[in-house]
C-alpha cells in the first residue's frame, strides 16, 4: 500500500502542474500521508525519508496558493522528519537536496513572519547543504544553493538598517554567495552536456549588481578605491545580466531601474567625471533608455 500511495501521490504532483493546481496537490498530500502510514520510519528509514521530502515539496507549493504560514510550518516539519533518516556520510547529495529544501521552506516562512530567526535558520540549512553540494560533485546543485544563500543573506542585511556594521558584514556575505553561484554555474555550463541551472542566471548577475551598488552606499567612511570597485563590478554585473534579459520587457525595465540607480550613485560618490564614464559604457540602446530618466 506505501508504493500505490506514494505514485498516486507523485501523479497527482504531476498532474498539478497542468491543471486544477490547489485540487491535485491536495489529493498528492493527502496520498503521501497515507503512503507515511504504511512506512514504518524504523524498517524502511529511507523510504520514509523520501515520503517526507515528497510531502515537505507538496506543503511548499501549496504555500503559493493558500494558508502560506501553515503549510510553510508543515514542509519545514517534513523536511527535518527526512533529515533525521538521511546521512551526509551515506548519502551526502540527498543530505543536501534536503538541507536545501529546508533552507527554502525557512527562507519563504520568512516573507510571513520572524523575518531575522528564519533567514538566519535558512542560512544554517544552506550553509549545511554547501559542506556537501560542492563544485566538483555537483555545479549546478551548488549554484543553485549559493544563490539561494545570497539572496538569504540580502534579504538579512534588509532587517539590519539600524545595525549598519552588520548589515555590511551581512551584504560581503550575499556578494560573496552570489559570486560563488555565478563560478559554479560557469562550472555546470561547460560540461559536456551542460547542466541545466535550477535558477534565472542573468538574475544572479543583476543581484550582484545591486549587492554591489549597496556596498559602494555603505562603504561612506572607506577609501574611494574601495567605494569605486564596488560601483564598477555593479556595472560589470549589470551589462552581464542585459546580454540574458534584452529581450525580456519585463525583466528589461528592473535592470534600467538598476542602471538609472548606480549612474545617479556613480555621480554621487565619483563626481561628473564617474557618471560620465558609466555612460560611456553602455551599449547606445541602453543609453537612450537611461538618459531620460537622469
Amino acid at each position: 500500500l506505501s508504493r500505490v500511495y506514494s505514485n498516486l501521490g507523485s501523479v497527482y504532483s504531476v498532474l498539478a502542474g497542468y491543471g486544477e493546481t490547489l485540487v491535485n496537490l491536495q489529493q498528492s498530500m493527502r496520498a503521501y500521508y497515507q503512503a507515511l502510514q504504511h512506512t514504518p520510519a524504523e524498517t524502511a528509514p529511507l523510504n520514509y525519508a523520501n515520503l517526507q521530502n515528497s510531502l515537505g515539496a507538496v506543503h511548499w507549493r501549496l504555500s503559493q496558493h493558500e494558508r502560506p504560514p501553515y503549510h510553510l510550518h508543515q514542509a519545514i516539519t517534513a523536511y527535518g522528519e527526512a533529515l533525521r533518516y538521511r546521512s551526509p556520510q551515506a548519502a551526502p547529495q540527498e543530505y543536501a537536496m534536503l538541507q536545501n529544501n529546508l533552507g527554502i521552506a525557512y527562507w519563504s516562512l520568512a516573507q510571513h513572519e520572524r523575518p531575522v530567526f528564519l533567514l538566519e535558520q535558512a542560512i544554517a540549512a544552506y550553509q549545511l547543504a554547501l559542506a556537501y553540494r560542492t563544485v566538483a560533485t555537483a555545479p549546478a546543485g551548488c549554484a543553485s544553493t549559493y544563490n539561494n544563500l545570497g539572496t538569504a543573506y540580502w534579504d538579512l542585511a534588509q532587517q539590519q538598517t539600524q545595525q549598519p556594521e552588520r548589515r555590511l558584514d551581512t551584504l560581503r556575505q550575499a556578494v560573496a554567495a552570489y559570486e560563488a553561484a555565478l563560478s559554479a554555474a560557469d562550472r555546470a555550463l561547460q560540461q559536456s552536456p551542460p547542466t541545466p541551472l535550477g535558477f534565472d542566471l542573468w538574475a544572479t548577475f543583476h543581484s550582484a549588481g545591486v549587492v554591489h551598488d549597496q556596498l559602494a552606499q555603505a562603504l561612506s567612511a572607506e577609501p574611494i578605491e574601495a567605494r569605486e570597485r564596488h560601483l564598477q563590478e555593479a556595472l560589470d554585473h549589470y551589462l552581464l545580466a542585459y546580454q540574458g534579459w534584452q529581450h525580456n520587457p519585463e525583466q528589461l525595465a528592473i535592470l534600467l531601474d538598476a542602471l538609472v540607480y548606480t549612474v545617479r550613485l556613480n555621480y554621487e560618490v565619483l563626481g561628473i567625471s564617474g557618471q560620465q564614464t558609466v555612460l560611456s559604457k553602455l551599449p547606445p540602446e541602453l543609453l537612450a533608455k537611461v538618459l531620460p530618466r537622469l
